[in-house]
């Protein structure tokens, strides 16, 4: 399974990278929106996105809709991740296509509860084509994975 994560403090970004990683995922980075989108344009799949809210060039918002504006990957599920998260700023991120926002600083339980619910409502969308990277149930899986982990 393949995430890109795209934050622009260095810190953030290797948090996250450790935290798949250690949960088996392959993990590819970016600094700002504008490369995250080279990047994904680049890629054959991507299972998951983390994007920051507060990017130099391009903030999470407009990533979000460039996604899901785009072709390949514009069901692919993201997760925002910001400071000090409202309800409004929340409302905002779904309406830009997020599938979820993560408040920041956030526990390794947290990571995994939200990677469980967005990653188990894009598994059953009907329009979702997990077959590029999805190998007999390696998804299913994974998330069967997480939710245990959660416990």
């Amino acid at each position: 399974m393949y995430a890109l994560v795209i934050d622009a403090s260095a810190v953030m970004r290797q948090q996250l990278v450790r935290t798949l990683e250690a949960l088996g995922w392959e993990v590819g980075v970016a600094q700002t929106g504008r490369d995250a989108l080279q990047h994904l344009n680049a890629l054959p799949y991507c299972d998951l996105v983390f994007a920051d809210w507060c990017m130099p060039d391009m903030d999470g918002l407009e990533l979000c809709r460039a996604v899901r504006n785009a072709g390949r990957h514009q069901l692919t599920p993201i997760i925002m991740t910001a400071y000090d998260v409202d309800a409004a700023a929340t409302q905002q991120a779904l309406q830009a296509g997020a599938n979820a926002i993560l408040n920041k600083p956030f526990a390794r339980q947290t990571l995994q509860q939200r990677m469980v619910t967005v990653m188990s409502a894009a598994y059953v969308r009907e329009d979702k084509v997990w077959t590029d990277s999805d190998v007999a149930g390696t998804t299913a899986n994974r998330i069967g994975d997480l939710y245990r982990a959660v416990g």
